[in-house]
């Protein structure tokens, strides 16, 4: 496995590299600046009918007219580094983009590009909260704040301030019904406390460039499988039917489970009879364990309470 395949199955072994962070970030505030020179703004709402056009002539402008400080563009790079008949890249975009009626398109200094599809009616609500009386509005605000692979950014770039395009603020929930799913949703009453630090944490550092739930199984596969410092003595804490534990029960923990057992949760091996036995690693906390196992953790069991993969 070279360094690229290995980048692009590992992501978020990026992120505890400080070099390489640093270039990452440095980049992607290059990548942005450019997004705003040619469209204007952070944030363009699209039609789907026209969004591959209009982003073919963005990057066209990418790769064409961008210039360097020695005045070479990235194409010019391109073909420096794989020859002078290599076939430039093109921009790809996943097909239900151009179905849709509306594509929000967003360059974020830290979360990178987004596309955000029928965004233009979430936006009309945040615009008008009056429309979440109507039930297409209403289950596309929901629908945002419900989904664990769209970044609470999409929530806060619904509605702009007239004096400042792209700058956004986020609507009030006003009916009861949704006051309670949202408050679900986001740490409000009726559910768990939102820790922002270890949102932050696990969104940069763990499920960074992670946008199905399969690419988020392998994003905490990963890191897990990295943090956690096997062995270790954990406890059950919570019963499950799929398991054999009992809450107050003591185990020791060997290792993770075979990656294949865990694209829906993930499973450790804890020592069992003559061999081991795969357990749900949210229903163990650690016992005398390190830090850094402590806290890989309790960041998974506060996912799985308030997300799902």
């Amino acid at each position: 496995m070279n360094e690229e395949q290995f980048i692009t199955r590992h992501p978020a072994l990026v992120f505890r590299n400080p070099e390489r962070l640093a270039q990452g970030r440095q980049r992607q505030r290059e990548e942005r600046r450019h997004f705003i020179a040619f469209f204007g703004s952070d944030l363009v709402v699209l039609s789907g009918e026209g969004l591959a056009a209009r982003m073919a002539a963005y990057w066209q402008f990418r790769m064409h007219e961008v210039r360097d400080a020695e005045g070479r563009s990235a194409a010019d790079h391109f073909r420096e580094r794989y020859g002078p008949a290599a076939q430039l890249p093109e921009a790809d975009l996943p097909a239900d983009l151009g179905e849709a009626d509306t594509v929000g398109v967003v360059y974020d200094e830290v979360e990178g590009n987004y596309f955000w599809t029928d965004f233009g009616v979430l936006q009309e609500t945040f615009a008008d909260p009056a429309l979440a009386a109507r039930r297409r509005h209403r289950e596309a605000v929901l629908g945002y704040l419900e989904s664990p692979t769209i970044s609470p950014l999409a929530a806060g770039a619904s509605q702009c301030h007239a004096d400042k395009p792209g700058a956004v603020r986020p609507p009030p929930v006003t009916a009861p019904a949704e006051q309670g799913r949202e408050a679900t949703l986001t740490g409000g009453p009726m559910g768990s406390a939102r820790d922002e630090e270890r949102e932050q944490r696990i969104s940069m550092e763990i499920v960074v460039d992670a946008y199905s739930p399969e690419e988020q199984a392998m994003g905490w596969y990963s890191s897990l499988e990295d943090l956690l410092g096997f062995p270790f003595v954990a406890r059950c804490v919570a019963e499950r039917a799929i398991s054999p534990l009992r809450v107050g029960d003591e185990v020791e923990v060997v290792g993770m489970a075979p990656e294949a057992e865990c694209a829906h949760e993930m499973f450790v091996l804890m020592r069992w009879e003559r061999g081991t036995l795969g357990v749900p690693l949210a229903q163990l906390e650690g016992i005398g364990v390190d830090e850094q196992t402590r806290q890989a953790m309790e960041d998974w069991q506060y996912w799985v309470a308030r997300y799902e993969l």
